[in-house]
């Protein structure tokens, strides 16, 4: 079954292997949130099936957001919607299935930035 709507962020990250650590899964048995992703969205856990993630270097939206599933759907509105939250650039996009996340935010720490650009329609 393919997403319908999905919630969409770009963000800067330093790296590709820190992206990469944000969102490694960890089961702990003391009912900690499976990553910082899912604690950063206030959430214990989500379907990691429903959740896709992109890095790229050059910072260029349409190449960051180009690759990712569905994207001729979205990416016009992304980029305008971005453009509009004043981002020019970014290096990490997530999509995420609109069902996995209550609440979207974002999130803007000393190691990285994420901002929470909407939810868009998928697989029109």
């Amino acid at each position: 079954m393919a997403m319908e709507t999905s919630h969409i962020w770009l963000g800067v990250f330093e790296s590709e292997e820190h992206l990469d650590a944000y969102f490694e899964e960890q089961y702990e048995e003391d009912g900690a949130p499976i990553n910082r992703f899912a604690a950063d969205q206030g959430e214990m856990y989500y379907d990691h099936d429903w959740v896709e993630r992109g890095f790229c270097k050059s910072g260029d939206l349409h190449e960051l957001i180009g690759g990712a599933s569905y994207s001729s759907d979205y990416l016009k509105d992304v980029i305008a919607a971005a453009t509009e939250l004043g981002i020019q650039s970014a290096n990490t996009f997530i999509l995420a299935d609109s069902n996995e996340f209550d609440d979207p935010k974002v999130v803007n720490t000393a190691e990285h930035r994420l901002w929470y650009i909407g939810k868009f329609k998928c697989h029109a």
